[in-house]
């Protein structure tokens, strides 16, 4: 993941960044009585990701992402790590 302006998915396009903020913005925005009947809760963990009832992320996946963030942390706090890979 590079730091870019704009947007960083587009809607709909399955990626596990889009997913991930479908997730989030399932659980954040939570109307009870939108939940199905033969479901307790929006959103519920499984032994491999994170499940929706339109989507899911793999642990996996969300590793990665959380790598990327690790990524792009470090070169904000250390600016000669940018230096570097832009004169590599």
């Amino acid at each position: 993941m590079k730091i870019k302006k704009g947007q960083l998915f587009q809607k709909n396009d399955g990626t596990p960044l889009e997913r991930l903020n479908r997730i989030y913005n399932v659980s954040k925005h939570l109307e009870p009585s939108t939940i199905p009947d033969t479901h307790l809760h929006s959103m519920w963990i499984k032994n491999d990701g994170l499940y929706i009832s339109t989507v899911m992320l793999t642990f996996e996946e969300l590793a990665d992402l959380l790598m990327d963030v690790c990524g792009l942390a470090d070169k904000l706090s250390n600016p000669e790590i940018i230096n570097k890979v832009e004169t590599a």
